[in-house]
């Protein structure tokens, strides 16, 4: 009896293994390589994915100093914050040593016109002695919106950083496993993460489409996830998850995952559209062209104009009636202003131009290859279709190689070019940002300071971490 028993469960033992699905993988080439270059593959993209978490531990220890340095110094009154708000625009004016050339003051003031203008120079001295020539101007206070705190370089490098993460973690194993054991913990954090960020994402872009002038601008990138999970669903390890096995809910999940993907690029396209007003990168943002600025990113504080410092032949309704005082530029300091266009560049080509191809990948992949359950069948009879759709799908897995990679570059060449500012001794003065002025009324109005990417500014002790959160979550 016992024999028979045994026998019975050694012939339900094969008939599970014979039934254990098949592992899909897009990479399908590299199980016949020779296993040096297989292991070689392997381990260049475990080396990727341990530079970036590196790097993004970096950029967490970055974030933690900034406020541990800050929260160790004593906060600015309101008043105080709403007049320089985080910058050494006071310290400048009263800086006695200070010998500077104001004639560019007069020449403006001679031209008679209502004009604004702006000062964003990589040298710290020359800003000081430009901020002591405005001693006597009238201070106008405001509160900044959500919107005034622009996309800085160092929230791009959080973006591609946290994106190369995501996606290299969907790399680590490229080629077939000699057994499928489905997804694992690293899988499941990725898809938890994904649709965090698309929750999130999607809540600050309802905020930005209600109303630009008092959202902040969205990273450009935050699709990619998405369109990773909804194109990774058909492979390893996901193809040997059980809810999947049936064809149809496989193909179900599949075109629900890439039209989430599409509807989200389509809202990355309105949301550029936007970023364009945010920066005004086609005008010079000086003299009449400040007028098609549209972005009002400052609430003024007409209650407190009066009790300013400085004087002005203009009443304080009149203040509060410039508009060209609170749609200010954005200003980046040093090397972040320097590099910053070629960061904004980097950003549209991560969120914008690779989706055209990706999508026709996407659609010719849905043309040509068969489903992942008639796979085996279909080769013999349609050995061409199968065919293009592994090479199609090959092409996907290397697109988001290149896109870590690129990220991985960009990480690096922050790094080279000293992007991070570690002289937070200086987090007590503050230091630069934009000024703008109005010559005709003798006043002169004071942005927030991007030296430290705006880490160092808590208004009500929710607004920056909400902002830290939006960072790792690649909102």
């Amino acid at each position: 009896m016992a024999s028979t028993k045994y026998g019975m469960l050694r012939q339900t033992e094969d008939i599970l293994v014979v039934e254990e699905p098949t592992c899909n993988v897009r990479l399908k080439w590299i199980a016949k390589l020779p296993e040096g270059w297989r292991k070689f593959i392997k381990y260049t993209v475990w080396i990727l994915l341990a530079v970036t978490v590196a790097i993004q531990a970096l950029l967490l220890s970055y974030q933690l100093t900034v406020l541990i340095k800050r929260n160790a110094l004593p906060s600015p009154s309101p008043t105080e914050y709403n007049l320089y708000k985080n910058t050494r625009f006071e310290a400048c004016q009263t800086n006695s040593t200070l010998q500077p050339n104001c004639n560019f003051l007069d020449r403006r003031q001679s031209e008679g016109a209502d004009r604004f203008g702006w000062k964003a120079s990589s040298n710290a001295g020359y800003w000081c002695e430009f901020a002591r020539c405005l001693q006597n101007w009238k201070i106008v206070p405001s509160k900044p919106r959500d919107s005034a705190y622009g996309l800085t370089p160092f929230d791009i490098w959080f973006y591609l950083n946290i994106t190369a993460i995501n996606v290299l973690l969907d790399l680590r194993d490229p080629y077939p496993p000699k057994r499928c054991k489905g997804p694992g913990f690293l899988d499941w954090s990725s898809v938890v993460y994904t649709v965090a960020t698309l929750v999130f994402w999607m809540v600050e872009w309802g905020s930005l489409a209600h109303d630009s002038t008092t959202a902040s601008p969205l990273s450009l990138v935050a699709w990619i996830s998405t369109w990773k999970l909804a194109i990774g669903i058909n492979f390893h390890p996901w193809s040997c998850w059980s809810p999947l096995q049936g064809r149809k809910a496989k193909r179900v999940a599949s075109w629900v995952l890439n039209t989430i993907a599409l509807l989200q690029w389509c809202a990355t396209i309105y949301a550029l559209r936007v970023h364009w007003d945010f920066y005004h990168i086609q005008a010079n943002l000086t003299g009449r062209g400040r007028e098609t600025y549209v972005i009002n990113k400052y609430d003024c504080v007409q209650s407190e104009i009066e009790s300013a410092p400085g004087r002005s032949v203009c009443s304080a309704e009149a203040l509060c009636s410039k508009r060209g005082f609170f749609t200010s530029p954005d200003f980046n300091v040093d090397a972040t202003s320097r590099y910053s266009p070629v960061a904004y560049t980097v950003l549209i080509f991560y969120g914008i131009a690779i989706y055209p191809f990706t999508l026709v990948l996407f659609l010719l992949s849905r043309c040509f290859s068969g489903d992942d359950d008639e796979e085996v069948a279909s080769k013999e009879s349609h050995p061409r279709k199968s065919k293009s759709g592994s090479s199609i799908a090959s092409l996907h897995l290397f697109l988001l190689i290149i896109f870590s990679v690129a990220g991985l570059a960009y990480g690096i060449w922050m790094l080279v070019v000293g992007s991070l500012k570690w002289d937070f001794e200086r987090l007590a003065t503050g230091d630069r940002g934009t000024i703008t002025w109005n010559p005709n009324c003798t006043a002169v109005h004071i942005n927030v300071s991007p030296e430290w990417f705006y880490l160092d500014v808590d208004v009500d002790g929710y607004d920056r971490a909400r902002r830290i959160a939006g960072l790792w979550f690649n909102v």
